[in-house]
This record gives C-alpha cells, structure tokens and sequence, in this order.
C-alpha cells in the first residue's frame, strides 16, 4: 500500500468522548465483528519509548491489541510549552490497522470514533505512558482518518450532485482578526493565510482560486476583505460533513478556529478600543459563482469583474437586510 500523509484537521466541536481501555474489556470478546475492517487512526502524540515503527507496533498490537498493524507513518514535530518556555519535541503517527481484534475494547474505541463530532477520542488505559519529557501522559488522542490525496495518492473525494453548492463566500475578513498558532503565539490572519487555512487546518479540500473584494465599512476604523473561495474538489470527511450541514440547516457558520490535534487554536480579534475578544471566519453559500476563466485578463477586464463582485456583494447584503427584517417582523407578530 502506497504512503499515506494526513494534515492536521480542524474541528468545529471540541467534545470528545473518552474511552476507558482496560485489560478485562480487552480480553472481553465483542458481539461487532472487527476482524474484517481495515482503518486509519491518527494518533495525536505518541508515548515516550514508542516513538519508533517498531515501538509504535508494539504499543498497538501488543500492549493495547488493536489488532494486526500495516503502514506506520510516524511524524515529528516541535512545540514551544509556554509553561516550561522551551520547545519540546513530540511524535504523531498514522497507523492502519488491517485486521482488528475481535476484542470489546477495541470496537468501543472504533465506535466512539467512527460517529463523534470531531472523532477524536481521549483513551485512558491501565498501562502508565509518559512524555518525552518524562512528564506522565494522562491519555492518548486518537481519531479516525480519511485518506487524503498528496504526491499522487489517491483521494476521497465528495462526489456532488447535480445542482449542488461547490462554492463558499465568507462576507468579511477583519483586518484586526488573529489566530493563534501551533506555537501559542497570537499573529495577525491575512487574507492569504486563507488558503492554506481551508486546506491544511480545516482540511475542506483542494482550492482552485479565491476571489477577494475590498470592503470599507464607515462604521469601522479598520478595513477589511470579503472572500469567494472555490474549489477544484471537496474531501470526504467529518469536517466537510459537518459544515455542509450547518450551512444547509442554518445558511451560516462561524468557524471560531482549527484543532491541530492538541488543542483548538481560536480566532481572536480587536475592537475600535482595542481590546481583546474572540474571533470567526463567517461562512455562506456562494450560490452564484464566477466560473474559471482559461484567459488572461487586462486591466480594463480585471476593473469590470472587481466591479461586478462589489455589485453582487451589495446586492446580496441588502436581501440578507430584508430577510432579517422579515424574520424580525414574524417573529414579532408570532409573540403577539
């Protein structure tokens, strides 16, 4: 099987149901045949003394009896801890299990996993585990993943209907808004950190273009952007799931941030005084998109297409206007 390389993945949820990993719910069989079913897990960090393929095998097939193990993919990575104020290194892996043990433990884990919002699971076990730094490892972060397309891999792909939205519109990009890193540090989100952000942090799929339109609100001191972003194909994932949903139940959705696998890294941004609050990307349906063009445009074009969007942007504002106020207006006649 060819390599397998996963990003990190933001969630919109950060419940995360714990799993209970025991040695009499390990020899317990289970009633869910598990043998046949062959899945990717992410594991968060790995355990100190299980930070190689051959520790990572016996960590998972020995001592916690996943089952049979195939790829391992392990990956390194540096964190500052701001509570030791030094960089500490810490180890993820991917590993797919191709056979699972038959075992009630296990089909727990697979269960909680396969149907929570994020999918990512909190397994506390019997057997003691450690940092690299020595410090103890309450539990281990595991999720299910999906098999994303790099260097030529295959992909999973969403597959939309005829007439399906493809598109996504964001109204407005603060120029005060701030996201936290993976480092801790709080940084200023540009507009083109938006890209990467849907790909790698939100892990929504593959961006052809994003379309930004200037946006100067007399009622603020600061500017902004507002942002069509399209797509060259959506993932198959919980995440895409998820916002899909919110966004045909409640035609919006406020991405506060992005779980990189530790913790979830929050928007921040500034009022006109300054002071500190919490921040979100605000997400709609681009339900008109401006197709590709294959051309190179001139000044000239590039001028009337900007002006175009200003337009459909000023249009559509001024609906949302008179849809709220109609929404206003029943409910007020409803309480009446």
């Amino acid at each position: 099987m060819e390599n397998q390389t996963m990003t990190n993945t933001a969630f919109v949820s950060m419940e995360k149901p714990t799993i209970y990993y025991t040695t009499a719910n390990m020899e317990k069989s289970s009633s869910q045949d598990m043998t046949c079913i062959d899945t990717f897990y992410q594991v968060m960090s790995l355990p100190k003394g299980y930070t190689s393929v051959d520790g990572v095998k016996e960590l998972f097939e020995d001592i916690l009896q996943f089952g049979v193990l195939g790829e391992v993919k392990i990956t390194e990575k540096k964190n500052y801890n701001r509570r030791l104020q030094t960089e500490t290194l810490t180890h993820s892996a991917i590993i797919e299990v191709k056979e699972h043990k038959n075992n009630q433990a296990i089909c727990e884990l697979y269960n909680a996993a396969s149907t929570s919002k994020p999918g990512t699971v909190m397994l506390f076990t019997e057997t003691p585990f450690c940092w690299e730094n020595g410090e103890t490892m309450t539990h281990l972060s595991i999720r299910i993943i999906e098999k994303v397309e790099t260097h030529g891999a295959p992909v999973d792909k969403l597959e939309l209907q005829e007439g399906e939205w493809a598109s996504l519109y964001i109204p407005y990009i603060h120029e005060s808004l701030m996201l936290e890193n993976r480092n801790g540090r709080i940084e200023s989100f540009y507009p083109k950190q938006l890209c990467e952000f849907i790909e790698r942090d939100m892990n929504l799929g593959k961006v052809s273009r994003v379309d930004f339109v200037d946006r100067n609100d007399t009622n603020e001191t600061l500017s902004g952007k507002s942002a069509y972003i399209h797509f060259k194909y959506w993932h198959k994932n919980h995440n895409v799931e998820y916002l899909r949903n919110k966004l045909n139940e409640n035609g919006t959705f406020r991405q506060r941030g992005y779980y990189d696998g530790v913790k979830l890294r929050p928007f921040y941004s500034r009022d006109a005084n300054g002071d500190k609050s919490t921040g979100y990307l605000l997400f709609k349906v681009n339900h008109k998109p401006i197709p590709e063009v294959s051309i190179e445009l001139n000044v000239h074009q590039l001028a009337a297409a900007n002006e175009y969007l200003e337009n459909e942007l000023k249009q559509r504002d001024e609906r949302i206007a008179e849809l709220e106020k109609q929404i206003e207006e029943l409910t007020k006649n409803k309480e009446s």
